[in-house]
C-alpha cells in the first residue's frame, strides 16, 4: 500500500470554509464533478456533507497500486483517496403474512428535481444489507443501532446486543468510487447480522406502488438530499 497523506489536519467548522477547501482539492486533482449527479452517482452536496462530517477522510496518494491479478496499476499516482469505516448489517425477518424468510434490500434512492435533473432522478441500488458510514470516534455498537433506526425511518430501535458480529474486511488497495467518479476509496467494513422479532418485522410499511410495484413492504428514510427506500425480498434457498 502506498503512503497516504491526509489533505487536512483539521476540517474547519465553518461550512463555507470547509467547502472551499474541499472544492479546491477536487479542482487540484481534476475530479470530474460534472459527471456526478447522474446515473448511479451521488451529488456534490452529499460529498461535501460527508467530508465535513468526517465520514469520508481525504488523502493524497503517491505512487502506484498493483495487484496480483493485474500487471497495470489500479490507481494513478497523485490521486485523491477517500477513506471510511462502515457497518454492513444483514437484516432478516420472517414475513408475518407469508411466514417465509426475507432479507433487507437497499432498493432505491430518489432525488428531487434540480438544475441538473429537472425531473428528478432515481439511483438504483438493489443490494443486500444495510450500509452506513461511521462517524468519527463512533463505536460499532452505536453505529449499528443508529443505522437501523435512521434507515427504518425512525421506526426500529434495536439494542446493540442483538447484533451478531461476522467479520471485518480491510481493503488492500484503493478502488474507483462508483458514487463519486474520479475519487478512489478505501473502505474498512464491519459486518454484522440481525434477525428481527415478529413484532419488529410487522412494523414494515407499504411502500409507494408507483416506484416498487404493488404490495411491497419496507421502510422510507427522508434525508437532506434524497429519499431512500428499503424493502424486503424473499431470502434465497
Amino acid at each position: 500500500m502506498p503512503e497516504l497523506e491526509p489533505l487536512f489536519v483539521e476540517m474547519p467548522t465553518n461550512p463555507d470554509e470547509a467547502g472551499y477547501l474541499v472544492l479546491t482539492a477536487l479542482k487540484k486533482y481534476a475530479i470530474p464533478i460534472e459527471a456526478w449527479d447522474s446515473g448511479d452517482t451521488k451529488t456534490l452536496p452529499e460529498f461535501l456533507e460527508e467530508v465535513r462530517a468526517g465520514e469520508l477522510v481525504l488523502h493524497a496518494m503517491a505512487g502506484f497500486v498493483r495487484t496480483r491479478r493485474r500487471k497495470g496499476p489500479t490507481a494513478p499516482a497523485n490521486c485523491l483517496v477517500a477513506t471510511s469505516n462502515r457497518t454492513l448489517t444483514y437484516v432478516s425477518r420472517v414475513n408475518p403474512r407469508t411466514n417465509r424468510p426475507e432479507e433487507w434490500i437497499d432498493a432505491l434512492q430518489v432525488y428531487p428535481p434540480n438544475n441538473n435533473n429537472l425531473h428528478g432522478r432515481i439511483r438504483q441500488r438493489w443490494v443486500q444489507g444495510l450500509r452506513e458510514k461511521m462517524h468519527p470516534g463512533e463505536s460499532h455498537e452505536s453505529a449499528l443501532v443508529r443505522s437501523v433506526y435512521e434507515e427504518s425511518g425512525n421506526v426500529l430501535r434495536i439494542p446493540a446486543n442483538r447484533f451478531s458480529y461476522i467479520r471485518t474486511t480491510h481493503p488492500d488497495e484503493p478502488k474507483p468510487s462508483k458514487a463519486y467518479p474520479g475519487i478512489f476509496e478505501l473502505r474498512t467494513i464491519f459486518e454484522y447480522a440481525l434477525q428481527l422479532t415478529p413484532q419488529e418485522a410487522a412494523l414494515s410499511r407499504q411502500l409507494p406502488e408507483t416506484l416498487l410495484g404493488p404490495d411491497v413492504y419496507g421502510f422510507t428514510e427522508e434525508q437532506t438530499h434524497k429519499t431512500c427506500y428499503a424493502l424486503w425480498r424473499e431470502a434465497p434457498g
